[in-house]
């Protein structure tokens, strides 16, 4: 029989009385309250353009949309400077897609992700002014190019910076600076992805206009979704608003594009989630950028033909198959060579090297190496000027904040709390580490399971499936639900699937028997089948058509009860 560590019960030091639902939601810091009442209410998506904050008390948001919109009554060509990854390729759309709409004469560019790295560059920037653009807005990047800005500004180009980064020590000389993080304005939530970001800009844009009529706002908050949930933003506040309003959005008529993309992962049919988006969805946006141009999965996202969108999602498909393997390739090497001379695990940092790995999928290699290991992790291979490299860390632990303490070691760098990248010299890369690993010294994350709460067969109940809708969707800020059950005596096991690898178990429940699934377990069925009690740690199981009902629990871990 497996074994899995015993779990740590996080709602063991609330008052025992409270139900469980008041415990699941105090553990998501949600007191009663106004905050709580906005997570909780139904039907957001119908409310959705009133509970949104007013777009214009953004930082410098309506000398943006002044000139955007003489930008728009001139004819002047426009170019939307975009990043590579899924939220910048989705603030790219969003933008190009609504000003379009507007009659704007707009276009974009993204830059290669190996060759001009990420955000605004030379190259970008003369090219648009060659091309005759009088003005540049960048999304999702911009608040640290400071030079380019410049050299637009130069040669006769406006730069509006449409960005949720972390500021740096100085701000480019903008017509516009539109970061959430800046101290000024009074925009309730400083939180929005690049993609949320630029939907907050096309409302502002679209409200100045008097065009809020032509414009379908359920194509834009699909795309915001997939952004949001893409760039693991908070599901709190706004977020989660843009969030729940796009899946239902997404799910009622997705624009042709997403509606490729849920053909090739094997979605259509579904009631789509947000797990749905993370692991499926987005990975196929990513691919693009990480193997090849994201500019493929941008012009998918502005197909306004079905039968032309079928192609390069298509694309994607194959793109993203690739990069898993690629990956799944890099994590071996990584893996197998941690106490080699090219790696440094001492400390509570871990940094891996390999000279031929692939600078797009360095991102990916250090989350899966960070979450396996309970540290920050560095993900370093060369390049022409030397070393470039991406950082994950974990909740808490600002990775950003602490390159910032050794950036007279970096040639550039840029991020979020938790994913940075940065590029560097060979020898500078061990004193990198070296910084890190005091910065972070003692934050070692023991691999402790967590569980929301302990149930009893009383809690498992149709009502609590509503309730986890009504939590729904889950994601940073507000994890699905982990639930420990001590001492069930399971009444039966069997096995299912094409190939039978799968098991099937029946619990007893408030309301007869519950079902709970462990994949690629069947041959445990025997051991469960024993009429022996047994420790089980369960995630709840959504239904093909959206639900929780009737209620039925993913197996996460099984173990004997002591």
């Amino acid at each position: 029989m497996p074994t899995a560590p015993r779990w740590v019960d996080r709602s063991a030091s609330l008052p025992a009385h409270l139900p469980l639902n008041e415990r699941l939601l105090l553990l998501r810091d949600l007191p009663p309250g106004h905050e709580r009442d906005l997570f909780l209410l139904r039907d957001a998506h119908r409310h959705v353009r009133d509970l949104l904050g007013d777009p214009l008390t953004l930082p410098d948001m309506p000398v943006a949309v002044d000139r955007v919109l003489r930008a728009v009554g001139r004819g002047e060509k426009m170019r939307v400077c975009g990043d590579y990854d899924a939220d910048g390729v989705t603030a790219t759309a969003i933008l190009v897609r609504g000003l379009r709409g507007l009659g704007a004469n707009i276009d974009y560019s993204i830059p290669y992700r190996v060759d001009e790295g990420f955000g605004l560059n030379e190259r970008a920037v003369r090219t648009a002014a060659d091309d005759g653009c009088t003005l540049i807005i960048t999304v999702d990047n911009g608040t640290s190019d400071v030079r380019e800005v410049e050299l637009a500004r130069s040669l006769g180009v406006d730069v509006i910076i449409s960005d949720h980064h972390a500021l740096g020590p100085e701000l480019p000389e903008a017509v516009a600076v539109i970061n959430p993080h800046r101290n000024v304005g009074s925009y309730p939530d400083r939180h929005l992805s690049g993609a949320g970001l630029a939907y907050a800009f096309l409302r502002a844009v679209v409200y100045a206009a008097g065009a809020a009529p032509t414009i379908r706002a359920t194509e834009y908050l699909q795309l915001a979704a997939l952004g949001t949930i893409a760039d693991v933003a908070p599901l709190r506040g706004e977020n989660r608003l843009l969030v729940r309003a796009g899946l239902v959005a997404l799910n009622r008529a997705p624009i042709p594009g997403v509606a490729a993309l849920l053909r090739t992962s094997g979605l259509t049919g579904y009631a789509v989630s947000e797990a749905d988006i993370s692991y499926k969805l987005a990975p196929r946006i990513n691919a693009a950028g990480r193997m090849h141009h994201a500019s493929i999965a941008c012009d998918l996202l502005l197909e306004t033909d079905p039968a032309r969108a079928a192609a390069p999602a298509d694309q994607l498909e194959t793109m993203n198959e690739q990069r898993r393997a690629e990956t799944d390739l890099m994590l071996e090497h990584a893996s197998a060579g941690l106490m080699s001379d090219a790696h440094r695990a001492e400390g509570d940092v871990l940094t891996v090297y390999g000279e031929d790995w692939s600078p797009a999928l360095l991102g990916i290699l250090a989350g899966r190496l960070s979450r396996q290991h309970g540290v920050p992790v560095v993900a370093a291979t060369k390049d022409d000027a030397g070393v470039r490299a991406s950082a994950r860390s974990l909740p808490g632990l600002d990775i950003t904040s602490a390159l910032d303490g050794c950036a007279d070691l970096l040639t550039h760098y840029g991020g979020h709390e938790q994913a940075a990248g940065f590029s560097t010299s060979h020898a500078a890369l061990p004193e990198i580490h070296r910084h890190l690993s005091e910065v972070f010294k003692g934050t070692r994350r023991e691999q402790m399971l967590e569980v929301d709460a302990e149930l009893t067969p009383a809690d498992i109940s149709p009502s609590l499936g509503d309730f986890l809708l009504q939590l729904a969707p889950f994601g940073n800020a507000n994890p699905e639900p982990l639930f420990g059950l001590r001492g069930v005596l399971p009444l039966d096991a069997r096995s299912f699937g094409r190939d039978r690898n799968h098991l099937s178990v029946r619990l007893p429940g408030a309301r007869g028997d519950v079902e709970a699934i462990a994949f690629y377990k069947s041959d445990l069925r025997n051991e469960i089948s024993s009429g022996q009690r047994r420790d089980l740690v369960v995630r709840p199981l959504r239904q093909r058509d959206g639900t929780y009902q009737p209620l039925k629990f993913h197996i996460e871990h099984i173990f004997p009860t002591e």
